[in-house]
């Protein structure tokens, strides 16, 4: 049976490894997992470590543009039905 682990235990496991106080066989070992799931985790906190200390503009920023590009996804496909419904009329 698959092992699932807890976010906190795989936060907790990745931390230690970027503290590097011990080698990645030590911590594995202590901790049960295997070296490639635990270098798995480390590279995702550390790619995901910036947004910790990001810019709430910068997000609301984004969040803006996702609502425009939903906006205008609308349009298109109001327009794309318009158009096959003209189409057909003619």
């Amino acid at each position: 049976m698959k092992k699932m682990f807890t976010s906190e235990f795989k936060g907790k496991v990745a931390l230690e490894l970027v503290r590097e106080a011990d080698t990645m066989a030590t911590i594995c070992s202590r901790h049960e997992v295997h070296p490639t799931q635990a270098g798995l985790w480390k590279q995702r906190l550390l790619k995901g470590a910036y947004e910790l200390f990001g810019d709430k503009s910068s997000e609301r920023k984004i969040e803006e543009q996702q609502k425009l590009i939903d906006e205008l996804y609308g349009q298109i496909g109001q327009l794309t039905h318009e158009v096959a419904w003209l189409k057909k009329k003619l």
